[in-house]
């Protein structure tokens, strides 16, 4: 939003509010929310900084990239497990 020259005040006290009960309510995967916030952030950065030529194939692609990610990091995980 930043980016496009948007007011971003919106946006920030929620995820102060949602870091906050992350830290504080028991019971909430901490791992989850943090990583759930860098997924959101990368992606963020795909969709805000493609490059105006081919900015379709640059957000498709770097989007594509960000699940093969995830999706490595879950095989991982299982992997460490399970065996």
């Amino acid at each position: 939003m930043r980016r496009l020259g948007r007011d971003t005040s919106q946006v920030v006290p929620i995820l102060v509010i949602n870091l906050i009960f992350t830290f504080t309510v028991p019971g909430i995967s901490v791992t989850g929310h943090l990583g759930g916030l860098i997924t959101g952030a990368l992606m963020a950065l795909v969709l805000a900084y493609a490059p105006r030529t081919r900015r379709t194939a640059f957000q498709v692609a770097g989007g594509a990239l960000i699940v093969v990610a995830l999706l490595g990091l879950v095989l991982v995980r299982t992997a460490t497990l399970t065996g």
